[in-house]
């Protein structure tokens, strides 16, 4: 009975797939996708990760000295100070709370619906880097990405879900960035 219901299940996922609006917690300017696979059907919301690109007017060596103090604001430990690569950040972020929101509010983990009983009950794993380019206008371009995975803490699974950043943090690091230099509007990509 199973086999007689991918067909018309694949119909309704492509038909959903086309619409043309974008489902809650896909990514901007990617649209859901739904393949076929031996086991069944799988259908992708979202993109991996987003990475967000600010260029600021300021010499690379100013902005770089002021990123502790915007990931401190933000409740973001530092474990990642490479000045060789010019990159900052966290790899295994694992708080609740993440820049004054509840970290689960900051990223797609594909709960979305599942009700707030299910949400408190997943362990939310974040890498937060950010790094920095020297551009040849003097310029200086930071490039954060979000990226993650939950798992549920009840033990009924041990299968990570990807997390995809919803963009708020990236943006909030670049405002904070900005501020801490005291520039005017910043140039977004």
């Amino acid at each position: 009975m199973s086999r007689l219901l991918d067909p018309a299940l694949l119909v309704l996922l492509s038909a959903c797939a086309s619409s043309g609006s974008t489902p809650r917690g896909a990514a901007p300017g990617a649209p859901p996708t739904v393949r076929s696979t031996s086991s069944g059907l799988a259908v992708r919301l979202a993109v991996d990760s987003v990475r967000s690109t600010t260029v600021f007017q300021a010499p690379l060596d100013s902005v770089w000295s002021r990123l502790p103090a915007v990931y401190e604001a933000l409740d973001i430990p530092v474990e990642v100070t490479d000045p060789r690569t010019w990159t900052f950040g966290n790899r295994r972020f694992t708080g609740r709370n993440l820049a004054g929101k509840r970290t689960i509010d900051l990223v797609y983990c594909g709960h979305e619906g599942a009700g707030p009983s299910a949400v408190r009950a997943m362990l939310v794993r974040l890498s937060i880097v950010s790094a920095l380019k020297r551009l040849a206008s003097g310029d200086t371009e930071l490039t954060t990405e979000v990226t993650g995975t939950s798992t549920p803490m009840d033990g009924t699974s041990t299968a990570a879900t990807r997390c995809v950043s919803n963009g708020e943090l990236e943006q909030r690091i670049a405002d904070a960035l900005n501020a801490h230099l005291g520039l005017p509007n910043r140039e977004e990509t």
